[in-house]
């Protein structure tokens, strides 16, 4: 691995003997590291400026591979400017720091296979950790099922009118990112109040989110808040929470998916709800999910779970592999969650999918035993998800070894099938993607997750 070291303005400042300027957030080492092979047009890192950016971007901006921004504090594009960050620029962010594109603003990351952009803590390579800065904050116009159809996006301060979202603009465009890395962020506002990885809040068609990692992230990995954006190509590692996660009406599409959570870390390959105030609320979350790889730890003591449905959510899993989680595959919570099951074309279900290595020592208890009784430890109205989700129906398949490369490899996995997988039962209608394989990795085809990631 090349690794290449450069000084911040911070030290820069203080080896000339000067006073600095700044207000004491930078990290002791003085150092932003860089780690990587330089590609293209791009100097080597040594040779780049260092730019602080800080408060508002009014303007069109571009940020290149000749400069380092680094983050000081909450940065807004505001205003409908649009940031370009072209290939090959990594962006640093020190601790509070976050970057907020505000409602009308566009991000737009033109990241690479071979040189992708990267949003990575200021720290030293040794000391970055979850929550060393905030994370991408998307803001759009899109329909949520909020109570007036606007909110305040949380981990922000809710007096804040920057961090609103929420409008009737289905096609809203929060801009496009493409080949980009997301690492060490999150941030904590207050208790179920922090920012993740990448939020997403309101985005809708004209958004474009493809081939993204978020890496080792405080809370989710990605999380959406309603709109209608849809995502390809997603890799999550190593999230403290969550890998996916929506809520507030969130209708979009989310193709070619890879979760992996660590050991220790992580509750949910999936979170999904509607809205916890209200669980009928329209417009209902109900995404497609299609061709997603979700991997727990292997750990049989683990409570990770592989998909969590509640709060009145619906939507379709189909084509997934699913493995490794120590509590169950999948948790169906709340009345108006269970509603979406019901009938001969339910709203709500995993389908197609393999199931292997979840629930216990055995790896062969697929799901939780619960009472179904009506009592208060009842949590789903009586619903056995053993019996709705084995049925033949849905053509899952359990026990069945999907043959992974290395899926709970975390430092150098590989999700990809040693053999093709294809989806047990009848084929589905709608399809959005055009596989016809199980699993997130087209095992004829290139791994997508090679390249421009990091582990």
């Amino acid at each position: 691995m090349n690794r290449q070291h450069i000084l911040t303005l911070a030290a820069l400042v203080a080896l000339a003997g000067c006073s600095s300027s700044t207000d004491g957030t930078h990290h002791s080492s003085g150092e932003l590291v860089f780690e990587g092979d330089v590609t293209g047009s791009c100097p080597e890192f040594t040779d780049r400026e260092v730019v602080e950016v800080s408060g508002d971007i009014d303007a069109d901006t571009t940020w290149g591979c000749d400069t380092i921004p680094l983050l000081t504090g909450h940065v807004y594009l505001v205003e409908k400017a649009k940031l370009t960050v072209e290939d090959g620029t990594w962006v640093f962010g020190e601790k509070g720091s976050a970057l907020i594109v505000s409602k009308g603003a566009r991000l737009i990351t033109k990241g690479e296979e071979m040189s992708p952009v990267v949003f990575t803590s200021s720290l030293a390579t040794e000391e970055r950790a979850p929550g060393d800065w905030g994370g991408v904050v998307l803001l759009g116009d899109a329909p949520i099922n909020v109570p007036g159809g606007k909110n305040q996006i949380e981990g922000l301060a809710v007096t804040d009118p920057r961090g609103a979202y929420g409008g009737s603009d289905e096609a809203s465009n929060c801009g496009s990112l493409e080949y980009t890395r997301i690492e060490y962020a999150g941030d904590q506002f207050s208790i179920d109040n922090e920012l993740n990885g990448l939020t997403v809040g309101a985005c809708g068609t004209g958004t474009k989110l493809s081939h993204i990692q978020i890496h080792m992230g405080l809370d989710d990995g990605i999380e959406f808040f309603g709109g209608t954006a849809n995502v390809d190509h997603l890799l999550v590692t190593g999230p403290n929470d969550d890998g996916l996660d929506w809520d507030e009406g969130w209708k979009g599409t989310a193709s070619f998916v890879v979760v992996q959570l660590h050991a220790g870390s992580g509750d949910n390959g999936i979170e999904a709800d509607n809205l916890e105030d209200d669980n009928d609320a329209s417009p209902r979350s109900q995404p497609t999910i299609r061709n997603i790889t979700l991997i727990g730890s292997n750990e049989a003591s683990s409570a990770q779970r592989g998909i969590l449905f509640r709060r009145g959510t619906w939507g379709i899993v189909e084509n997934a592999i699913l493995m490794g989680f120590g509590a169950e595959a999948v948790d169906v919570r709340d009345e108006a969650t269970v509603m979406g099951t019901q009938g001969a074309d339910p709203k709500l279900a995993v389908k197609h999918s393999y199931f292997f290595e979840i629930g216990g020592a055995d790896g062969e208890n697929w799901f939780a035993t619960e009472p179904t009784d009506g009592s208060d430890d009842d949590d789903d109205d009586g619903f056995v998800e053993s019996d709705f989700f084995s049925d033949a129906s849905l053509g899952n398949t359990f026990g069945t070894d999907p043959k992974l490369a290395a899926p709970y490899n975390m430092k150098a996995p590989d999700f990809s099938p040693k053999s093709t997988l294809t989806p047990g039962g009848a084929e589905t209608a709608g399809d959005f993607n055009g596989a016809t394989y199980v699993g997130a990795i087209d095992p004829d085809g290139d791994d997508w997750t090679t390249g421009w990631t990091k582990f």
